[in-house]
């Protein structure tokens, strides 16, 4: 039997886990659902040597958890040292303040950061942007399928095949194409102009901030 490709999503409001949950169940993922921290890590250690996640969700704020002895933190961290291939997503209300964007990115330099105040709507879409994306003449579809389009050929997996094994599994054969080109336009633009726009998003991070603390 092929077995779903993992997903590990930490969320301490038990709807919105459900919400999470059914969401990428339906999109053929395997659902490693938590509402503590110390929870999520269990599983990782329970499942690391079997199964490997290939996205990990994973909020930021957990004032709702019924047991706060493990930080979503500790969760990163974990993930950033033993999971590097995992594509991270944090979201979190307060995702614009600094001090919460610094330590995110010590405990995880990778992660990508959502805002939660868009809704959890907003974070599904963008990661269903994610798994449903072409390459090249390749298509993968709701992260679990590559389709190769001119032969109409599908390829079902959890790791990909041979010709795919440098890329790891299918979602991150996807990031693997799409971040470094994103990330060689950004390097593309003039110095002087990329100084500019990192002053102003910082300058836009630390009005927000100032705004909550009033």
């Amino acid at each position: 039997m092929r077995a779903n490709p993992e997903i590990l999503i930490l969320e301490d409001d038990a709807e919105t886990l459900d919400r999470l949950r059914d969401h990428f169940a339906r999109k053929r993922f395997h659902p490693l659902a938590s509402r503590t921290a110390s929870r999520a890590i269990t599983m990782l250690q329970n499942n690391l040597q079997s199964s490997r996640p290939v996205l990990a969700i994973v909020d930021w704020d957990l004032s709702k958890a019924p047991d706060q002895s493990v930080s979503s933190g500790e969760v990163l961290a974990r993930l950033a040292r033993e999971l590097a291939d995992c594509l991270v997503i944090v979201y979190s209300q307060n995702i614009d303040a600094f001090q919460v964007r610094s330590q995110v990115q010590r405990a995880h330099p990778r992660a990508w950061l959502h805002d939660k105040r868009d809704g959890d709507a907003s974070l599904l879409q963008r990661v269903d942007r994610l798994l449903d994306k072409t390459v090249g003449d390749l298509r993968l579809h709701e992260g679990t399928v590559v389709m190769h389009k001119p032969s109409g050929h599908e390829q079902h997996h959890r790791r990909p095949d041979h010709q795919h094994r440098r890329r790891g599994q299918a979602l991150l054969a996807l990031r693997d194409h799409v971040a470094p080109a994103r990330r060689r336009r950004r390097n593309a633009q003039p110095e002087e102009t990329q100084r500019a726009l990192d002053h102003d998003r910082d300058a836009h991070a630390e009005h927000r901030e100032r705004d909550q603390l009033r």
